[in-house]
């Protein structure tokens, strides 16, 4: 199986090299009057992020249109968080190793069929080989009207549908998580991948920082209903209960109380479970010696640094300590920063709770 994904891997270099390097020949002797290589590279480099521009707008248009919701659109590296509504700059390490990428959830359970799923992972190639149809049309039409002694402009639409083709058939191809592979596994439907997409759409939503509190009720109970082994499965949807309360425009922290205390007797505590406890025992209940006595004390946990740091900033914010609060806070805001570069608007407003509940030195 590896020796496969390397030779279709080796394959997609191979020809995406060839192509990449006709179209930038086709760039350069474009401009006929005073060919640079300058002029080539950026249009090679332009007329790449538009064929992923079109490439992925294939499959947001298809994700709207089967009903699905767009969380994040990606043109690397450049990404639109959808519940936000902001432009952020991606790092390298966010970006998936990817031209551009879109996620996207069903808006309900009906509506997320695998068929559905099929329509919108096809979307990007199918806009990918319509674009360079066009390129190719307009290459032999009003394009090739505009030629001039020093600019061949059809050669413009000739680079662009090589380059739209090339983001066509590189989705298409079966590697790592690309369009192909995607269609493969739908297409197979084994029974644990058909079984865990809700968990995957839960994973999606949280993993670009859509709020807790904005997870549908039918996502939350679909991915309660999926069969894991216990207790994990049960000890992960209660933990997301306990997030759904807290995250709530107005916080029912006595009920936030009772979920904790059950969860605990449960399953224990934890990093997570102890900054959560902490953090509602400070802001929630303002009892500064209970909230230092619930802190995670064990060894720290990446996956939850930023409530870990939060917990300890609201437990210094009500024993008056502003420095310390100032510190932890920091450390929060890069935690969160590099778990995602997407607008993370629960920790900014467990930001406010806390600088709210400062109590005079």
């Amino acid at each position: 199986m590896l020796s496969g994904i390397l030779r279709w891997s080796a394959l997609w270099v191979l020809i995406w090299l060839v192509g990449t390097a006709c179209a930038f020949m086709l760039y350069g002797s474009a401009f006929v009057a005073t060919p640079t290589l300058v002029a080539a590279i950026i249009c090679t480099v332009v007329g790449g992020l538009i064929a992923t521009l079109v490439h992925e707008a294939g499959h947001a248009v298809a994700a709207l249109a089967c009903g699905w919701r767009v969380v994040a659109f990606s043109v690397r590296p450049i990404g639109l968080h959808v519940p936000s509504r902001r432009l952020v700059w991606l790092p390298r390490e966010h970006r998936k190793d990817l031209g551009g990428y879109v996620a996207s959830v069903p808006t309900t359970l009906a509506r997320g069929t695998i068929g559905r799923w099929m329509w919108i992972v096809a979307g990007g190639p199918a806009a990918s080989l319509l674009f360079a149809a066009i390129a190719l049309i307009s290459r032999e039409t009003w394009l090739h009207g505009l030629d001039t002694p020093g600019l061949i402009t059809s050669n413009f639409g000739s680079a662009l549908a090589i380059q739209s083709g090339l983001s066509a058939f590189g989705a298409l191809l079966p590697h790592g998580r690309s369009d192909g592979a995607q269609l493969l596994e739908a297409i197979r439907r084994e029974p644990e991948w058909v079984a865990h997409r809700p968990c995957t759409w839960l994973q999606t939503m949280l993993g670009y920082n859509v709020r807790l509190r904005d997870v549908p009720d039918w996502l939350v109970a679909a991915h309660r209903a999926v069969p894991h082994p216990a207790p994990q499965g049960d000890q992960h949807a209660d933990g997301i209960d306990i997030g759904r309360v807290l995250d709530r425009d107005t916080s029912d922290y006595s009920h936030a109380r009772m979920l904790i205390d059950a969860y605990r007797k449960r399953y224990g505590g934890g990093a997570w479970l102890d900054s959560c406890d902490a953090y509602l025992a400070a802001i929630g209940e303002g009892d500064a010696e209970g909230a230092a006595a619930r802190l995670w004390h064990g060894d720290p946990d990446p996956r939850v640094q930023p409530m870990q740091h939060a917990a300890k900033a609201a437990v210094l914010a009500v024993q008056a300590d502003e420095r310390g609060m100032h510190a932890e806070l920091r450390d929060m805001r890069r935690a969160v920063r590099a778990q995602s570069p997407y607008p993370d608007a629960t920790f900014r407003d467990i930001e406010r709770a806390i600088r709210g509940a400062l109590r005079p030195a």
